[in-house]
């Protein structure tokens, strides 16, 4: 068997800080009077990414802004005689952004009743399949790789106004910090250096996946909270996706080599990045997922190549949400592959932060 060896990243916990901290930044600015039931609600955004590397559908902060909108959920507690009672105060509300005062806005507008407890859900973008009963208190998206393909992004807050005006640290504005609910992978190819040979990537695709799942967002924590992370970093969100098709059928994400899509000693390709829905990839019954690479081989410039399709199972891996997962493929020339998993955060692909190597 594939021996797994783990290196932990120990700046993880730093990167964490550094990212709660800064969704937490512009509430503390925001701070002002006690909020009162004259007190208009507003909305603040944090995204936290980084435009990838051979990849352009991510969304970071300019470009969500840049599209301007998502929407809102948000349920009112409060107890009437010692009852506990639930109203909803936004549903499915568009908010969207307005660059001449670099806000945003929606309307009607609605007030804060100066009392009470609230919890806001959003999602983003507005196109995304959105289950008609979702609540601030359960936000439910369904997710097709076959109907979809977007950066799917989330975030919650809970707002408790008695505490918040007794802390005397109120703010009128709900700072939202958007998460990316899906996981990436991408795959890049190497030679030897002592190999002669020149591999062109005629096609790529994967098999054996889950390619539909719901998002039944109920997490109670923050988004900018260390309660959204586990010990190890990992978003809880993974513990909300319920996947539901396993394919096993069809070519799953497949790229169309290129000319320039070569690789020898001196020459490397990565793939673009995709979006997958969070998942244990594992084998079962359905079989094991992989990774299939049609290439043409020649052993000069001159030569006719020949074609030779080659497949990959991909080790047991578990793609947490935000987290990006490039799969290094080293060909030989004997057309075997030993592959390293490199996992880096959402706004750390460049530099990963540990690494998975199978042996």
């Amino acid at each position: 068997m594939n021996k797994i060896i783990e290196e932990t990243n120990i700046a993880i916990l730093t990167s964490i800080a550094f990212l709660l901290s800064a969704c937490h930044q512009e509430n503390e600015l925001e701070a002002d009077m006690p909020i009162t039931s004259h007190s208009e609600i507003g909305f603040s955004t944090n995204v936290k990414s980084t435009r990838i590397v051979n990849g352009n559908d991510l969304v970071d902060e300019s470009e969500f802004k840049k599209v301007g909108k998502f929407h809102v959920f948000s349920n009112y507690e409060y107890k009437d005689a010692g009852v506990s009672k639930s109203i909803p105060e936004f549903q499915n509300q568009l908010v969207t952004y307005d660059p001449s005062t670099s806000s945003w806005t929606y309307s009607p507008k609605k007030f804060w009743r100066g009392t009470g407890v609230y919890h806001f859900r959003s999602y983003f973008p507005e196109n995304a399949d959105v289950v008609r009963s979702s609540s601030g208190r359960n936000l439910a998206i369904n997710y097709s790789i076959y109907a979809h393909d977007f950066d799917l992004m989330v975030a919650y807050r809970h707002r408790d106004v008695d505490q918040e005006n007794a802390s005397r640290k109120p703010t009128t504005k709900v700072n939202l910090c958007f998460q990316h609910a899906l996981a990436g992978i991408r795959f890049k190819i190497e030679a030897l250096p002592e190999d002669k040979n020149r591999y062109s990537l005629r096609r790529l695709y994967a098999r054996n996946l889950y390619t539909v799942g719901l998002l039944a967002y109920t997490l109670n924590a923050d988004s900018d909270s260390p309660d959204f992370y586990d010990d190890q970093g990992n978003s809880r969100l993974f513990d909300n996706w319920k996947v539901s098709y396993f394919d096993s059928y069809n070519q799953l994400y497949p790229y169309v080599g290129k000319n320039e899509d070569y690789v020898d000693k001196a020459k490397s390709f990565v793939s673009p990045t995709v979006l997958v829905i969070p998942q244990k990839v594992a084998s079962g019954s359905e079989g094991q997922s992989k990774i299939c690479f049609l290439l043409e081989v020649k052993h000069s410039l001159e030569e006719q190549g020949e074609l030779v399709l080659t497949e990959k199972e991909i080790p047991p891996t578990t793609w947490y949400p935000g987290k990006i997962y490039t799969y290094l493929f080293k060909v030989k020339p004997d057309l075997t592959l030993d592959i390293q998993v490199q996992v880096s955060p959402w706004q750390e692909l460049q530099g990963g932060s540990d690494n998975i190597i199978i042996e």
